[in-house]
C-alpha cells in the first residue's frame, strides 16, 4: 500500500504538487497496486481537487498499461477495475 504520508516523508526533496503527481505516476508504473491519501500535500500549489488528481495520476498508469498491452505490472484493466494477473 502506498500511503501519501509515507511518500512525502521519504521524499523531502519534493518542491511542488506537480513533482508529487509525477512521483505517484512513477510509483504506479513500478508496480504499486494500492494508494491511499491520508494527508493533504503541504505545497503552496496544491489544488482544491488534490485528492482526485493524485488518484487519477495513480490509476491512469494502469489504464495505459492495459490499453497498450505493454505488460505493466499493476494489472488493472482501466475503468473496469478488475485484476488481470
Amino acid at each position: 500500500m502506498l500511503w501519501l504520508s509515507e511518500l512525502l516523508l521519504q521524499n523531502l526533496e519534493l518542491d511542488s504538487f506537480l513533482d508529487l503527481e509525477a512521483l505517484i505516476r512513477t510509483k504506479a508504473s513500478e508496480g504499486e497496486r494500492f494508494y491511499q491519501s491520508d494527508v493533504k500535500p503541504p505545497f503552496p500549489d496544491t489544488p482544491e481537487n488534490w485528492d482526485d488528481r493524485l488518484e487519477a495520476a495513480f490509476t491512469t498508469i494502469g489504464e495505459h498499461c492495459f490499453a497498450s498491452g505493454n505488460g505493466c505490472s499493476r494489472g488493472v484493466t482501466g475503468d473496469l477495475g478488475r485484476e488481470t494477473g
